[in-house]
């Protein structure tokens, strides 16, 4: 699987490209499919958030986040939540 927005036909010398719905989530109808209910389980069982070791002061508006957990927070932020690594994994 690739993804389409990034995928030049020009890659594609013999002009055919297969187009099916990613077969790991469920199927909504013709392409398009459920990511949400996989993404939302996966980030549930693996606890995706920030976990601060200090009491959070809920009257603030923000809480100051080390440069270093920024950072990987940021990488994984750009993460566009289309699946492409769930359904290309075998």
């Amino acid at each position: 699987p690739k993804l389409a927005c990034k995928t030049l036909t020009k890659d594609y010398p013999d002009g055919v490209i297969e187009l099916m719905p990613m077969p790991a989530f469920r199927h909504i109808k013709d392409l398009s499919v459920n990511t949400g209910e996989w993404f939302e389980d996966m980030c549930k069982r693996v606890e995706s958030w920030v976990h601060n070791e200090k009491e959070t002061d809920i009257s603030k508006l923000e809480e100051r986040i080390e440069p270093e957990v920024a950072d990987e927070t940021f990488e994984l932020d750009r993460c566009i939540e289309c699946g492409i690594c769930v359904a290309s994994c075998a």
